[in-house]
């Protein structure tokens, strides 16, 4: 199973888009990097990888002037979950 998730530093974000497996084990990952606390958003579920991966790559690109390093967005919580949620439903109908 694949998943498209956002990450969060707290509600005023902060916040991560990416793809895993299994979401609860990526926030433990970045935690160990991270002295503020993390907590998962939300996540979307995906038909596959490829799916994921393309969700994700919208997104990124779609936010690239928010972006602070890596796949970290200047963004809150709510306002990403919304985005996400709205470009999976148009785009891929899910």
């Amino acid at each position: 199973m694949s998943c498209v998730y956002v990450i969060s530093e707290g509600k005023q974000g902060p916040v991560k888009v990416g793809v895993a497996n299994n979401p609860n084990p990526r926030v433990r990952e970045l935690q160990s990097g991270n002295p503020k606390r993390l907590s998962l958003a939300n996540w979307w579920k995906m038909p596959d990888r490829a799916t994921a991966f393309s969700v994700e790559k919208e997104i990124l690109g779609e936010m690239a002037r928010y972006r602070l390093m890596g796949e970290w967005i200047d963004a809150d919580e709510f306002g990403m979950c919304a985005l996400v949620e709205t470009r999976i439903e148009e785009r891929f109908g899910l």
